[in-house]
């Protein structure tokens, strides 16, 4: 069951019944009504609209950060270096990293480091995707398939996530990247075991 403002062109009405348990409520701050609402989960699509001030305090950070690349687009300002550059771009003392992983690679490793990491990120992915593909011609791999799947799925979610958390440097990357890294060994060595019985066979 969905309520918007304006005339859904689907619909041709601001609201539908719908069978699920949600309702989709979409409010604003107008009359203030919305503070009436307790809703399970909350999405602010205008920043300046959020009263704890935190999506007004990421944005700034993001440019603050985007700033400190475009000084340092290089070599960056060293690894580990992000809170002590943006305080100093910010004039003053936060000690508050800015929450995307992407930028913190580029504070830090200059442009150059942030493409590798993307680089790493996509190799990753392709990996995990060219053994599923693999598996999906080949029975004797099936069951790598899934553990394929799982690696794109990961790869996928982080990319999301750190686009809102300074994560570049904890374990969750390089977990998933050394699985993917496992399973393209796991791969050659189930395809070699295959390859050696069927000659055995013969």
């Amino acid at each position: 069951t969905l309520i918007v403002g304006g005339v859904l062109r689907n619909f041709e009405s601001n609201a539908k019944l719908g069978n699920g348990d949600y309702l989709v409520v979409e409010a604003d701050e107008y009359d203030r009504s919305f503070l009436s609402l307790h809703p399970t989960i909350s999405v602010i699509t205008n920043i300046e609209s959020d009263r704890t001030g935190s999506a007004q305090g990421r944005w700034q950070d993001f440019i603050v950060a985007a700033e400190v690349v475009i000084s340092n687009p290089l070599i960056g300002v060293g690894i580990g270096n992000d809170m002590i550059a943006l305080n100093e771009q910010r004039g003053q003392e936060t000690w508050r990293s800015v929450h995307n992983a992407y930028l913190q690679y580029a504070v830090d490793l200059g442009l150059p480091g942030l493409f590798l990491f993307v680089w790493l990120h996509v190799l990753c992915f392709r990996t995990a995707r060219a053994v599923e593909r693999r598996a999906a011609k080949e029975p004797a791999l099936q069951r790598l398939a899934y553990l394929a799947a799982g690696i794109q799925i990961s790869l996928a979610a982080f990319f999301v996530a750190a686009m809102f958390h300074p994560i570049a440097y904890q374990f969750y990357f390089f977990t998933i990247a050394g699985l993917a890294g496992a399973l393209k060994n796991s791969c050659r060595a189930e395809a070699g075991v295959q390859a050696r019985g069927a000659r055995e066979s013969l």
